[in-house]
């Protein structure tokens, strides 16, 4: 979403001919192949643990949340699991970074003054919606790692905001369309008469 909005906004007539279907899909497939190559692992190394507890003490399958359930040898996970966590979430952070410094510098030197909101105005919800997701995620993953005395319902608190975000996403993003609070009304309105 990032490099979408930077190419709105920095690129806006090249627009289709730079984000094409044909590099929307090398995108897509490179996403989907970072996450099973980063992922794949953790499975393969919970096979080989014994645990002591058959109830994750989590809503879903949290690969850290496994790997304290285990009795011991459980240090390979714990370095995978780290690795994986800064790998993903640093790059991802580090390339969204990048791209909205790009926007906010083309923005400030190059646009008018309600230009520079506009586009401040529609990158500022999917900014805040990547700080919602990115910093619980890695926050959990560090306090398994590093916050022995964290208590388990935080861990379980922080885990279920890591989700959160990508239930509201298609929510908030509606909500700034004006076509889809007319229309919610609209079908509201025509039930109740």
């Amino acid at each position: 979403m990032a490099f979408d909005r930077f190419v709105a906004v920095c690129e806006p007539l090249h627009y289709t001919v730079i984000l094409s279907l044909s590099l929307v899909g090398r995108l897509g497939l490179l996403a989907v192949a970072k996450g099973v190559i980063l992922i794949l692992p953790m499975p393969l190394l919970l096979q080989r643990l014994t645990f002591c507890h058959k109830v994750i003490p989590h809503t879903y399958c949290d690969h850290m949340a496994v790997v304290k359930m285990a009795y011991k040898h459980t240090r390979p996970n714990r370095i995978y699991g780290l690795f994986v966590i800064l790998l993903m979430v640093g790059l991802d952070l580090l390339l969204i970074v990048f791209s909205y410094a790009l926007i906010l510098h083309t923005e400030v030197h190059h646009s008018s003054r309600d230009a520079t909101f506009k586009a401040l105005d529609t990158c500022s919800a999917n900014f805040f919606i990547i700080l919602v997701t990115y910093v619980p995620a890695l926050f959990s993953s560090i306090t398994h790692h590093f916050g022995h005395n964290v208590p388990p319902h935080a861990h379980i608190l922080l885990a279920n905001l890591y989700l959160l975000p990508s239930v509201l996403n298609p929510i908030t993003y509606g909500m700034k369309m004006r076509e889809t609070p007319d229309k919610a009304t609209k079908y509201l309105c025509r039930g109740s008469e």
